[in-house]
């Protein structure tokens, strides 16, 4: 019996740790696993990835290129992204050659474009440099340094939207601090969890919701099965408390997760239709993904592919519905399809999101936020897959409208997407990680019925 024990103990560690943390590229990709991928599909035809994304960046120069104006500011831009992008993806040559026009003429140019032009050139410096930051901080007072305050404000308005020239990260959303005493005491103790769960005690819907996640999380790293589905059961209870959709919707993603790590499909089914039923009352779209993200890569961690088609099949209904926003839903579906090996679907998708970002008429932000969330995940979608899309976008790029706190000094959205293209076509690292993460999540399933198997056949 203590023997017994111990291997059930044992189990829940190892099953916990998955729940947790799921495998990892450091510790449980080895190396000639990382090596097969890097070469595997069109980039071992082409001999290395990074051939293929210079000659997709090659084409985009030269589809740009011949339009433009040798003088104009625009034009001038565009030179220094690509030279960012080329430096990027190892052809520095061209780089400096881009990069050696773009000096000659940001003189000729109105201080907020002269300060942008020394920035994009300041970001070429910093890369490969062990320690940018000084060169960055230097760069920055010198690109500012006497402009007006509309100037200032019209070059600090562009930084904020830019990839490459903002400041840093968004900080994490912190924990109201009740909230992170509550759980660091379930830490200590998990098997309060559910009491826990069942009243929570707190007024406020946003304060139950990130309980009802966090304790969740505790007791899936657990790997207790009986705790998990005692806690699962104990979070529909809090949810009845709840009244705010959005808030409604973090909680059943939480309560679904724990339902796909415990490989329950009735549940899992009942938890997506609930999900489902609340997102005509959502107002956000930015509620819709971060509730339905850790659902997802759950199911696919679990193996339980037929369950999250259907939820995907669910939120592309969603995505078309005309909501202003509704394109990152269809970005975040078709990206969906791509990690379920379903490719015709997520090519489908993809055409249907070019078409709703790239039909005349849509309003210039959401234009311009779709396609930054589009390029934003392309950077994982294979070389070709980039190219056709960044010869689309280059196509449309006259659809983009000037911003009304920059338009005085530069076409901004314009230029902002030819950034997240070039940035798209460049990324050398994106591709090759959602590869690993798809022989990760399959490990993952493999290396869990290994665990439920060897403590069945010892019992």
């Amino acid at each position: 019996t203590g023997d017994l024990l111990g291997l059930t103990r044992a189990k829940e560690v190892l099953l916990g740790a998955l729940n947790s943390d799921g495998l990892r590229e450091a510790f449980d990709a080895p190396r000639f696993v990382r090596l097969g991928l890097a070469l595997g599909g069109e980039e071992a035809v082409a001999g290395a990835g990074s051939d293929l994304q210079r000659a997709a960046l090659t084409s985009a120069w030269a589809r740009l290129e011949g339009d433009l104006d040798d003088l104009d500011l625009q034009a001038t831009l565009y030179r220094a992204i690509f030279a960012v992008g080329f430096a990027q993806a190892g052809d520095m040559s061209r780089a400096r050659g881009l990069a050696h026009d773009v000096e000659e003429l940001r003189p000729l140019f109105d201080p907020p474009g002269r300060a942008l032009l020394r920035l994009y050139l300041a970001r070429l410096e910093c890369l490969g440099v062990d320690d940018p930051g000084p060169i960055w901080e230097r760069a920055v007072a010198e690109a500012t340094q006497g402009l007006g305050s509309r100037e200032q404000s019209a070059v600090d308005f562009a930084r904020r939207r830019s990839l490459w020239l903002a400041e840093g990260a968004t900080p994490p959303r912190r924990l109201d601090s009740g909230v992170e005493a509550r759980l660091a005491l379930l830490a200590a103790d998990a098997d309060d969890i559910p009491a826990a769960l069942r009243a929570p005690g707190l007024g406020y819907d946003y304060l139950i919701a990130d309980l009802v996640e966090g304790a969740l999380a505790l007791a899936d790293a657990t790997g207790r099965e009986a705790l998990m589905a005692e806690s699962r059961d104990a979070a529909l209870i809090a949810l009845e408390q709840l009244d705010i959709p959005g808030h409604r919707a973090t909680v059943i993603g939480a309560t679904l997760r724990t339902a796909a790590l415990l490989e329950d499909e009735a549940a899992v089914h009942g938890l997506i239709e609930l999900f489902m039923r609340q997102i005509p009352e959502m107002e956000s779209i930015a509620e819709i993904l971060r509730a339905v993200e850790p659902a997802m890569a759950a199911l696919r961690r679990i193996g339980l592919g037929s369950e999250a088609e259907r939820f995907l099949l669910a939120l592309r209904d969603v995505a078309r519905r005309g909501h202003r926003e509704a394109v990152k839903v269809a970005v975040f579906v078709a990206d969906g399809f791509r990690l379920l090996g379903d490719v015709p679907a997520a090519e489908r998708t993809l055409a249907e999101i070019e078409q709703a970002i790239y039909t005349p008429g849509l309003d210039p932000i959401a234009r311009f936020e779709g396609a930054s969330t589009l390029f934003g995940t392309l950077r994982a979608w294979s070389v070709s897959a980039r190219e056709m899309a960044a010869d689309k976008a280059l196509e449309s790029l006259d659809l983009f409208r000037d911003n009304f706190t920059t338009q005085r000094y530069f076409r901004l959205h314009r230029f902002l997407l030819v950034e997240r293209v070039v940035d798209a076509l460049s990324d050398t690292r994106a591709h090759g990680g959602g590869r690993l993460r798809l022989w990760l999540e399959a490990e993952e399933q493999a290396v869990r019925r290994r665990i439920v198997a060897d403590w069945r056949s010892a019992r």
